[in-house]
This record gives structure tokens, C-alpha cells and sequence, in this order.
């Protein structure tokens, strides 16, 4: 699945199955291929060899680190690439559930500038992140962006991801979720890298990019312990994974 083209002796294999319904975490050190990797699962990257797959009616959006904004309204941002027609309402609902500034919260028509650069860098983030869920996404991937938001704005995040994978769509949408039976709606997925130990503790799972104690290196995924990253009351994740790397 995953084959990134650093030198021969720092390439790493990845084979792996990730099942839906469920926030899976990226951990790994810089330059490890996290985000390589989610851009394998976007198609942004062709692998050289292997395959990445997925049910083809999904709606896979991948918000980048660097957010991509037109220079329009903050209202055409937030409405661009939407499936359903949403009520105001519901959009400034969502966004400030997200965490977008309180006083950009009813002010639409407010000028974004060249891509966005009349906003913060974190508005830019929550813009991004609410216009992929605005288009009724069922994978979602985001490459250390969370952690750009600081841990206080990330962990709100967390909670809608949280509500969207349960309910099978974002409760405050009710546009969206009013119109099918939860039984035909598709499962969604979230598929995250981050290095915040609080962020990675509300996933459900964790995957770590690192050689694992038993020192093998043949490019297979294997299960470990769960992380220990439950400090201050947080529960640990799920479970966790190690990619076997060759030796550096």
C-alpha cells in the first residue's frame, strides 16, 4: 500500500486493512511517510507497486496542511463541493462546533483574500475542515493538520469526527441526515496524522510508524500494546500497530 521513494535503505513496505466506522491516528517520527501515506489513500500519489482500495462511491476528501481557499467569500468557501443544500443555520452551527473564530461566525460575505489570506492560519484549517464535511465525506483524511489547531481547538474537532462516524453523518446537518435511514446511510472514516498524545488518545486506533521492540524489518504492519498515552485521564487508544522499517 504504501512504497514512498526515499534511498533503498530507508524504504518501507506497508500492507494494511483498515476497517470503517472508526478515527484511525498516524504516529510516527518527521519524514516517516504519514503523510505520504494519506495521499496514497487520496490517489494524489500513484504506489509503485501494490494497490490502495476502497468502495468507490465514497467521497474522500483530503484537507491539506496548507489550506487551499479561493479568493471569494467566506460563505462560497464553506459552501464550495457541497452535496446538499444546507441552510445557513446549519453551516454556522457546525463552524463554530469545529472552532472557527467567534467573529467570523454570520459573516458570509466576508472577503477570504488570495487564498485565504485575509484569515488566520487556524480559520483556514477550520474552513477546510468544515467544507469537506459539509460535502457529505465518508473518508476523511488529515495530514497534521489537527495539530496546527493546538490541542484546546483539536480536541473539539475530535468530538464532531466522533459524532459523524456514530451517527454516520454530522448531527447538526440535519438537511443531510434527515434524508436517508441510518441503515442506507455509508459508514465514515477518519484517517488522521498527529503528534498530540491527547489527540491520538480520543482515536480509535492508533497506527505507529517505527520499528517495533522485536527489532524486525520486513515491512509488515504488527500489533503491539496498546500506547500508553492515557496521562491526565485520557483513555488509551484502541489498539496499536507497528510498522517494521529497515534499519536507519
Amino acid at each position: 500500500m504504501l512504497n514512498p521513494h526515499p534511498p533503498p535503505s530507508r524504504r518501507a513496505q506497508l500492507n494494511l486493512e483498515i476497517e470503517p466506522s472508526q478515527i484511525v491516528a498516524l504516529s510516527a517520527n518527521s519524514a516517516f511517510g504519514k503523510s505520504t501515506l494519506l495521499r496514497l489513500c487520496e490517489r494524489q500519489l500513484i504506489p509503485t507497486s501494490g494497490f490502495v482500495d476502497f468502495p468507490p462511491s465514497w467521497r474522500v476528501r483530503f484537507v491539506d496542511s496548507i489550506p487551499q481557499l479561493s479568493n471569494d467569500t467566506l460563505m462560497a468557501n464553506l459552501r464550495l463541493g457541497n452535496k446538499h443544500e444546507h441552510s445557513d443555520d446549519e453551516i454556522w452551527e457546525l463552524s463554530a462546533q469545529i472552532g472557527l473564530s467567534s467573529e467570523l461566525i454570520g459573516r458570509g460575505d466576508v472577503p477570504v483574500g488570495v487564498s485565504g489570506e485575509k484569515l488566520a492560519l487556524s480559520d483556514r484549517i477550520c474552513v477546510s475542515i468544515i467544507r469537506a464535511l459539509l460535502s457529505s465525506v465518508d473518508l476523511l483524511l488529515l495530514p497534521n493538520v489537527l495539530d496546527s489547531l493546538g490541542q484546546d481547538r483539536a480536541l473539539r474537532v475530535m468530538k464532531v469526527l466522533h459524532e459523524m462516524v456514530e451517527a454516520r453523518g454530522v448531527p447538526c446537518l440535519t438537511t443531510e441526515l434527515d434524508g436517508t435511514p441510518t441503515h442506507l446511510k455509508k459508514r465514515k472514516t477518519v484517517i488522521l496524522a498527529t503528534k498530540l498524545p491527547a489527540v491520538q488518545a480520543e482515536a480509535d486506533s492508533v497506527i505507529c510508524l517505527q520499528l517495533p521492540s522485536n527489532g524486525s524489518s520486513d515491512g509488515q504492519v504488527y500489533a503491539d500494546e496498546p500506547c500508553e498515552i492515557d496521562e491526565g485521564g485520557r483513555r488509551p487508544a484502541a489498539g496499536s500497530y507497528y510498522l517494521c522499517g529497515p534499519d536507519r
